[in-house]
């Protein structure tokens, strides 16, 4: 009846748990227990005190593409809700209980375990069922623990990646959906032990329904005077939250769903498999509250009124207008920012260092190309001896008229050879590279050392100007640093074209720093670009914020049209790299549904 955890029929494991009690009883030993959270409490404490760079692997670990990593992935899930439900298994024989069965269920399609331990509601002691229910999630906490030191002491690389995927799965995931009370988990049997309500979803559902019952059709509660007040007020709010909570789970998968269909371009696919899992949602959850009960007493005209407060409130939230933001990534640039590349490549035999400051004019590289040189010096030979040649004929032109004939030709190609020269003098000036306005010399991201797309006659590492690169060779194209006013800070946004009629002078924009930052960066809309970008840099594909399936075989030619947004940042921006990459949000004009419905079906 769950399409998202379909369960086959299972076996009975008790021949096998009994083989398993001995190490049972050795795990829940005090001792063991004591050491166990102790190991957690530790593990939480060196989370905490390296969180910056845990998050840092967090955001790398989700950037894995390959299907291979993805096995991985269904595989660490499946391993740890195994553990999860032994866990279960093994406390409930413990305790003297039965699991009656074990078998596999598919969890969002991923195959685990899941096992009957119904027979603990027969435990009379209550903290007994409470640490039956329990087991599971402090089973994945000790599993979370031995993955946060192997992550501390593995090096950078797919296996401390999968540790840290552990950790996430077996603490904040298992915290959030099998602690959760709302739902029918572990959370759940928790909460009712504690309160001492059995089938505490049911009898939720049921306070909700006649409460529901009592306003539209005016129906009395026959067990209304059989309960404490305190009893019925924790069942009403229960079903309500429980209720709302599982509304919240199904919008955010319609959303992620949404957003998965629109990106691909089935936008109306999209807004109509939305409108249809909520339609039905709706009338499912509103019909049995709804039927008119077959014995009323006295109704009135209270039905005809509440259809019209729900026809007003239905109303009032199509048209309310509310506020709305356009997510688009930014990159970060000194303000009047001029970027500097290499026009000739070269080695680096000199350069002035990051963050100086230099003057329009200055030299920022100086770099050396004896291939170049070499050319330009056979160049100026053939050109001297081609002048030589043209000389001679001009004066044998008188007595010779062969000789008179050539000189056309033998000045075309003193031409030609005075025209390369000059080409070839040119790309030995520009191994100087000089400021082209006067402010403060900016690095360019630093490049990764396992990028893929780096080739092998590449010899600089990091950032191209740093010491440690003197004699390395720079090729043609390469950015060596950006030259801008030092003291503030602007951002190029990258803005689809589907939002770019959204988006005015002067309105606001934060900025989402992938770091943590004390300080709110914000901005305002200075520029706005009134045609299309021809070439989006490669740090938007690089960062992510451009999903991957929109990135083109070539990177600087986009496969979505995207528009160009200038802003200006507060002085808070200062702390953030040039050229780095973040997301940010758009505060545009506040808009009603039934607006936006407009808008996205005009387009």
């Amino acid at each position: 009846s769950n399409p998202l955890a379909i369960r086959l029929p299972g076996i009975n494991p008790d021949s096998a748990l009994d083989a398993l009690t001995p190490l049972a009883r050795v795990i829940s030993s005090p001792v063991f227990l004591v050491g166990g959270c102790m190991a957690v409490i530790i593990s939480f404490m060196t989370v905490l005190m390296h969180f910056e760079s845990f998050a840092q692997n967090v955001a790398h670990s989700t950037r894995h593409q390959s299907v291979a990593w993805w096995l991985m992935i269904a595989a660490v899930i499946s391993t740890t809700k195994m553990v999860h439900e032994f866990a279960h298994a093994m406390t409930c024989k413990l305790f003297g209980g039965e699991c009656r069965e074990v078998g596999v269920m598919f969890l969002l399609g991923i195959p685990c375990l899941y096992c009957d331990v119904s027979d603990a509601w027969m435990i009379p002691q209550r903290w007994k069922r409470i640490a039956i229910s329990a087991a599971g999630m402090l089973a994945e906490l000790a599993v979370a623990a031995v993955a946060v030191f192997l992550w501390q002491t593995l090096a950078p690389g797919d296996a401390r990646d999968l540790c840290v995927t552990v950790i996430v799965v077996c603490s904040v995931s298992t915290l959030v959906f099998n602690g959760n009370p709302l739902l029918r988990y572990d959370g759940y049997f928790i909460l009712s032990d504690m309160v001492g309500i059995p089938n505490l979803a049911s009898q939720a559902r049921y306070s909700v329904h006649s409460w529901t019952q009592r306003v539209i059709w005016n129906v009395p509660d026959p067990l209304r005077g059989d309960s404490p007040l305190v009893r019925q007020v924790f069942l009403f709010i229960y079903g309500v939250l429980s209720g709302l909570y599982r509304l919240v789970i199904m919008g955010a998968i319609v959303w992620m769903a949404h957003q998965w269909l629109s990106n691909r371009g089935l936008h109306q696919i999209a807004d109509l498999l939305a409108f249809a899992v909520v339609a039905a949602a709706i009338m499912r959850s509103t019909r049995p509250l709804l039927r008119r009960p077959t014995s009323t007493g006295g109704i009135g005209s209270r039905p005809a009124f509440l259809a019209l407060a729900v026809l007003g409130s239905a109303a009032l939230a199509l048209l309310t207008p509310l506020p709305r933001n356009i997510a688009a990534p930014l990159m970060v640039q000194p303000t009047n920012a001029v970027p500097i590349y290499v026009a000739t490549g070269g080695h680096i035999a000199s350069a002035a260092d990051y963050h100086s400051d230099v003057e329009a004019g200055d030299s920022i590289a100086q770099l050396e190309n004896t291939a170049v040189l070499l050319h330009l010096q056979q160049q100026r030979t053939r050109e001297e001896e081609q002048r030589e040649y043209v000389q001679v004929l001009r004066k044998r032109q008188v007595s010779d008229v062969a000789a008179a004939g050539q000189i056309p030709a033998a000045q075309e190609q003193l031409a030609s050879i005075q025209e390369r020269c000059n080409l070839l003098r040119r790309d030995v000036d520009l191994l100087s590279i000089s400021s082209p306005i006067s402010g403060r010399l900016f690095p360019p991201p630093r490049r990764a050392e396992s990028d893929a797309t780096i080739v092998s006659s590449v010899t600089w590492r990091g950032t191209p100007l740093i010491r440690e690169n003197r004699g390395a060779m720079l090729t043609a194209g390469t950015l060596i640093g950006t030259v801008g006013d030092p003291t503030s800070r602007q951002a190029v946004l990258m803005v689809d074209e589907t939002s770019i009629s959204l988006i005015e002078l002067n309105q606001s924009v934060e900025v989402l720093p992938t770091h943590r930052s004390r300080e709110t960066i914000e901005g305002k809309v200075v520029e706005i670009s009134t045609s299309p970008v021809k070439e989006v840099a490669a740090e938007f594909y690089a960062s992510g914020l451009i999903p991957p399936e929109l990135v083109p075989p070539n990177p600087a030619s986009p496969k979505h049209t995207y528009y160009q947004v200038r802003v200006q940042l507060n002085e808070a921006a200062k702390q953030l790299p040039i050229r780095s990459v973040s997301a940010s949000r758009i505060r545009v004009r506040a808009a009603s549904i039934f607006q936006r419905l407009k808008e996205r079906y005009r387009n």
